[in-house]
């Protein structure tokens, strides 16, 4: 029998046998949901069908499946139909980025768990839906919190 593969204790230690190659969003529309997201985050598309979509800077990837009869799931929460995944986008002003998603086609809805944060410390944050109807929030990045949160940062100790 081959050797498990072994995963480091600490994956900072040693190369991580695994590396995450790209994030993939299933939708109705991979070639208009690509273009939304290409102009928010001011991405290059280097793959177009109408099935399959990528968009990168480079350094990640985002891509787009066509899915027949797609339907997003309800924000917010639905027993029925739960979330899957969504989007954490760092941004150094939430309102103007906020304004800025919207003007694209972006939905803000009136459920905002991020408006007044549960976690002490953490600073507001907007959900926003796609033009497809994926959640995905808006908040600052990690070293724009402060010292005290109680959530995991990277390069940072719990």
């Amino acid at each position: 029998m081959p050797d498990e593969p072994r995963v480091p204790d600490d994956p900072r230690a040693e190369p991580a046998p695994f590396v995450l190659g790209a994030v993939t969003l299933d939708c109705a529309d991979p070639p208009g949901l690509a273009d939304f997201y290409a102009r928010l985050l001011g991405w290059s598309t280097f793959f177009r069908t109408d099935e399959y979509t990528s968009i990168s800077d480079g350094r990640a990837t985002l891509c787009f499946a066509r899915v027949a009869e797609h339907e997003a799931a309800p924000w917010p929460d639905s027993p029925a139909q739960p979330k899957r995944a969504h989007l954490d986008l760092f941004v150094r002003d939430v309102e103007v980025a906020t304004a800025a998603a919207v003007a694209l086609g972006a939905t803000l809805p009136g459920h905002q768990p991020g408006a007044s944060p549960d976690w002490p410390g953490h600073p507001p944050w907007a959900t926003l839906l796609d033009p497809e109807g994926h959640p995905f929030c808006l908040l600052l990045p990690p070293e724009l919190h402060p010292t005290d949160a109680p959530h995991v940062q990277p390069g940072r100790s719990s």
